[in-house]
Protein backbone atom coordinates (compact mmCIF):
# COMPACT_ATOMS: atom_id res chain seq x y z
CA UNK A 1 0.00 0.00 0.00
CA UNK A 2 1.35 3.44 -0.92
CA UNK A 3 2.11 6.07 1.71
CA UNK A 4 -0.78 8.27 0.49
CA UNK A 5 -3.27 5.40 0.78
CA UNK A 6 -2.09 4.58 4.31
CA UNK A 7 -2.38 8.24 5.24
CA UNK A 8 -5.99 8.27 4.05
CA UNK A 9 -6.76 5.12 6.05
CA UNK A 10 -5.35 6.80 9.16
CA UNK A 11 -7.47 9.89 8.53
CA UNK A 12 -10.62 7.84 7.89
CA UNK A 13 -10.24 6.05 11.24
CA UNK A 14 -8.83 8.81 13.45
CA UNK A 15 -9.93 12.08 11.87
CA UNK A 16 -7.76 14.46 9.89
CA UNK A 17 -5.67 15.88 12.72
CA UNK A 18 -4.85 12.61 14.48
CA UNK A 19 -4.59 10.65 11.23
CA UNK A 20 -2.11 13.08 9.70
CA UNK A 21 -0.09 13.12 12.94
CA UNK A 22 0.11 9.31 13.02
CA UNK A 23 1.25 9.28 9.40
CA UNK A 24 3.96 11.85 10.20
CA UNK A 25 5.19 9.80 13.17
CA UNK A 26 5.43 6.66 11.02
CA UNK A 27 7.35 8.60 8.36
CA UNK A 28 9.71 10.11 10.94
CA UNK A 29 10.35 6.73 12.55
CA UNK A 30 11.04 5.21 9.10
CA UNK A 31 13.49 8.01 8.32
CA UNK A 32 15.43 7.60 11.57
CA UNK A 33 15.46 3.80 11.24
CA UNK A 34 16.86 4.11 7.71
CA UNK A 35 19.59 6.42 9.03
CA UNK A 36 20.37 3.80 11.69
CA UNK A 37 20.63 1.09 9.02
CA UNK A 38 22.91 3.36 6.98
CA UNK A 39 25.10 3.96 10.03
CA UNK A 40 25.40 0.26 10.78
CA UNK A 41 26.24 -0.44 7.14
CA UNK A 42 29.24 1.86 7.49
CA UNK A 43 30.38 1.29 11.05
CA UNK A 44 28.60 -1.69 12.58
CA UNK A 45 28.88 -4.66 10.23
CA UNK A 46 32.55 -5.30 9.57
CA UNK A 47 35.69 -4.23 11.47
CA UNK A 48 37.67 -4.45 8.21
CA UNK A 49 35.33 -1.90 6.65
CA UNK A 50 35.93 0.56 9.50
CA UNK A 51 39.67 -0.08 9.26
CA UNK A 52 39.56 0.72 5.55
CA UNK A 53 37.68 3.98 6.14
CA UNK A 54 40.18 4.94 8.83
CA UNK A 55 43.09 4.05 6.55
CA UNK A 56 41.79 6.38 3.85
CA UNK A 57 41.06 9.31 6.15
CA UNK A 58 40.88 8.82 9.93
CA UNK A 59 39.87 12.42 10.67
CA UNK A 60 37.04 12.41 8.12
CA UNK A 61 35.87 8.97 9.26
CA UNK A 62 35.77 10.13 12.87
CA UNK A 63 33.84 13.29 11.99
CA UNK A 64 31.40 11.29 9.86
CA UNK A 65 30.77 8.81 12.67
CA UNK A 66 30.20 11.61 15.19
CA UNK A 67 27.81 13.52 12.94
CA UNK A 68 25.79 10.42 12.04
CA UNK A 69 25.68 9.38 15.71
CA UNK A 70 24.39 12.81 16.67
CA UNK A 71 21.75 12.62 13.93
CA UNK A 72 20.49 9.31 15.36
CA UNK A 73 20.36 10.75 18.86
CA UNK A 74 18.43 13.79 17.65
CA UNK A 75 16.06 11.56 15.70
CA UNK A 76 15.20 9.37 18.69
CA UNK A 77 14.79 12.46 20.88
CA UNK A 78 12.35 13.97 18.39
CA UNK A 79 10.35 10.76 18.26
CA UNK A 80 9.99 10.71 22.07
CA UNK A 81 9.51 14.43 22.68
CA UNK A 82 6.54 15.41 24.85
CA UNK A 83 6.13 18.83 23.24
CA UNK A 84 2.60 18.96 21.73
CA UNK A 85 4.01 20.52 18.57
CA UNK A 86 6.46 17.69 17.92
CA UNK A 87 6.09 14.69 15.63
CA UNK A 88 6.35 12.20 18.46
CA UNK A 89 5.17 8.75 19.49
CA UNK A 90 4.14 10.33 22.79
CA UNK A 91 0.97 11.58 21.10
CA UNK A 92 -0.27 8.12 20.16
CA UNK A 93 -2.14 7.26 23.39
CA UNK A 94 -4.48 10.23 22.98
CA UNK A 95 -5.61 8.83 19.60
CA UNK A 96 -6.99 5.77 21.38
CA UNK A 97 -10.27 6.68 23.05
CA UNK A 98 -12.31 3.49 22.98
CA UNK A 99 -9.85 0.69 23.75
CA UNK A 100 -8.28 0.77 27.21
CA UNK A 101 -6.19 -2.36 26.63
CA UNK A 102 -4.64 -0.96 23.46
CA UNK A 103 -4.01 2.37 25.13
CA UNK A 104 -2.27 0.67 28.05
CA UNK A 105 -0.10 -1.34 25.66
CA UNK A 106 0.87 1.75 23.65
CA UNK A 107 1.56 3.68 26.88
CA UNK A 108 3.96 0.91 27.91
CA UNK A 109 5.84 1.02 24.60
CA UNK A 110 6.03 4.82 24.68
CA UNK A 111 7.43 4.78 28.23
CA UNK A 112 10.04 2.23 27.18
CA UNK A 113 11.04 4.37 24.18
CA UNK A 114 11.44 7.40 26.44
CA UNK A 115 13.60 5.41 28.85
CA UNK A 116 15.98 4.36 26.09
CA UNK A 117 16.08 7.94 24.80
CA UNK A 118 16.92 9.43 28.20
CA UNK A 119 20.72 9.36 27.83
CA UNK A 120 20.43 10.70 24.30
CA UNK A 121 18.23 13.56 25.48
CA UNK A 122 20.80 14.55 28.11
CA UNK A 123 23.54 14.48 25.49
CA UNK A 124 21.40 16.49 23.09
CA UNK A 125 20.66 19.18 25.65
CA UNK A 126 24.06 19.36 27.32
CA UNK A 127 26.50 18.57 24.53
CA UNK A 128 25.06 18.54 21.00
CA UNK A 129 22.90 21.65 21.26
CA UNK A 130 25.11 23.36 23.85
CA UNK A 131 28.64 22.86 25.14
CA UNK A 132 27.99 22.50 28.86
CA UNK A 133 31.10 23.70 30.74
CA UNK A 134 30.15 21.81 33.89
CA UNK A 135 28.61 18.53 32.87
CA UNK A 136 30.85 15.90 31.29
CA UNK A 137 29.78 14.49 27.94
CA UNK A 138 28.06 11.12 28.32
CA UNK A 139 28.10 8.01 26.18
CA UNK A 140 24.99 6.93 24.29
CA UNK A 141 25.00 3.27 23.32
CA UNK A 142 23.94 2.32 19.80
CA UNK A 143 22.07 -0.68 21.20
CA UNK A 144 19.95 1.75 23.26
CA UNK A 145 19.20 3.86 20.19
CA UNK A 146 18.03 0.73 18.38
CA UNK A 147 16.04 -0.43 21.43
CA UNK A 148 14.35 2.99 21.54
CA UNK A 149 13.48 2.77 17.85
CA UNK A 150 12.18 -0.77 18.43
CA UNK A 151 9.91 0.53 21.20
CA UNK A 152 8.59 3.26 18.89
CA UNK A 153 7.93 0.60 16.27
CA UNK A 154 6.10 -1.56 18.82
CA UNK A 155 3.77 1.33 19.66
CA UNK A 156 3.10 2.16 16.01
CA UNK A 157 2.60 -1.47 15.09
CA UNK A 158 0.18 -2.06 17.96
CA UNK A 159 -2.03 0.76 16.67
CA UNK A 160 -1.76 -0.37 13.03
CA UNK A 161 -2.60 -3.98 13.87
CA UNK A 162 -5.57 -3.09 16.07
CA UNK A 163 -7.16 -0.58 13.71
CA UNK A 164 -6.29 -1.99 10.30
CA UNK A 165 -4.68 -5.43 10.84
CA UNK A 166 -1.70 -3.89 9.07
CA UNK A 167 1.76 -5.08 10.18
CA UNK A 168 4.55 -2.50 10.01
CA UNK A 169 7.90 -4.23 9.29
CA UNK A 170 10.68 -3.20 11.67
CA UNK A 171 13.05 -2.59 8.78
CA UNK A 172 13.19 -0.04 6.00
CA UNK A 173 13.91 -1.59 2.62
CA UNK A 174 15.80 0.61 0.20
CA UNK A 175 17.08 -0.59 -3.16
CA UNK A 176 19.47 2.35 -3.34
CA UNK A 177 20.92 2.64 0.16
CA UNK A 178 23.65 5.29 -0.35
CA UNK A 179 26.07 3.89 2.24
CA UNK A 180 25.97 0.37 0.75
CA UNK A 181 26.62 1.71 -2.74
CA UNK A 182 29.39 3.98 -1.45
CA UNK A 183 31.14 1.17 0.43
CA UNK A 184 30.82 -1.25 -2.48
CA UNK A 185 32.34 1.31 -4.88
CA UNK A 186 35.08 2.20 -2.40
CA UNK A 187 36.04 -1.41 -1.78
CA UNK A 188 36.13 -2.07 -5.54
CA UNK A 189 38.39 0.95 -6.12
CA UNK A 190 40.75 -0.13 -3.33
CA UNK A 191 40.90 -3.67 -4.68
CA UNK A 192 41.64 -2.23 -8.11
CA UNK A 193 44.53 0.01 -7.07
CA UNK A 194 45.97 -2.72 -4.86
CA UNK A 195 45.90 -5.08 -7.85
CA UNK A 196 47.61 -2.52 -10.07
CA UNK A 197 50.32 -2.04 -7.43
CA UNK A 198 50.85 -5.80 -7.32
CA UNK A 199 51.48 -5.75 -11.07
CA UNK A 200 53.80 -2.74 -10.82
CA UNK A 201 55.87 -4.24 -8.02
CA UNK A 202 55.18 -7.97 -7.51
CA UNK A 203 57.83 -8.23 -4.76
CA UNK A 204 56.48 -5.28 -2.77
CA UNK A 205 60.01 -3.97 -2.23
CA UNK A 206 59.89 -0.59 -3.99
CA UNK A 207 58.25 2.61 -2.83
CA UNK A 208 55.82 4.92 -4.66
CA UNK A 209 58.64 7.19 -5.83
CA UNK A 210 60.80 4.42 -7.25
CA UNK A 211 60.52 5.81 -10.75
CA UNK A 212 62.53 3.07 -12.42
CA UNK A 213 60.04 0.39 -11.31
CA UNK A 214 57.12 2.58 -12.36
CA UNK A 215 58.66 3.38 -15.75
CA UNK A 216 59.31 -0.29 -16.40
CA UNK A 217 55.65 -1.05 -15.72
CA UNK A 218 54.50 1.74 -18.02
CA UNK A 219 56.70 0.45 -20.79
CA UNK A 220 55.27 -3.06 -20.35
CA UNK A 221 51.70 -1.83 -20.81
CA UNK A 222 52.55 0.58 -23.62
CA UNK A 223 52.19 3.69 -21.47
CA UNK A 224 54.12 6.94 -21.82
CA UNK A 225 56.46 7.45 -18.82
CA UNK A 226 56.82 11.17 -19.51
CA UNK A 227 53.04 11.68 -19.42
CA UNK A 228 51.88 9.03 -16.93
CA UNK A 229 54.61 8.87 -14.29
CA UNK A 230 53.10 11.54 -12.03
CA UNK A 231 49.71 9.78 -12.06
CA UNK A 232 51.35 6.49 -11.21
CA UNK A 233 53.25 8.08 -8.32
CA UNK A 234 49.97 9.31 -6.88
CA UNK A 235 48.32 5.92 -7.28
CA UNK A 236 51.23 4.14 -5.61
CA UNK A 237 51.35 6.72 -2.81
CA UNK A 238 47.64 6.10 -2.17
CA UNK A 239 48.28 2.35 -1.99
CA UNK A 240 51.10 2.95 0.50
CA UNK A 241 48.76 5.03 2.69
CA UNK A 242 46.09 2.33 2.61
CA UNK A 243 48.55 -0.44 3.46
CA UNK A 244 50.03 1.52 6.36
CA UNK A 245 46.57 2.28 7.69
CA UNK A 246 45.52 -1.36 7.54
CA UNK A 247 48.69 -2.69 9.16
Amino acid sequence: MTSDKMKQKYIDALGRGDGEMLHKVVDEWSYVLLRYQEFMELFGKDAKRVALLNALSPAFTHDLQVQLSNALILGLCRLTDKDPRSVSVCHLPRFIRDNTDLRAEVDCHVARAQTYAEAGRVRRNKWIAHRDKVRTDITVLYKDIKAGLDAVHAALNAVAMDYWEHFIPNKVTSLQMPSARFVASLESLVEGVMYIESRIDPTGESGPFDDEVSKAFLRRIGGDPSADLVKLRRLRAAVKTIKEGLD
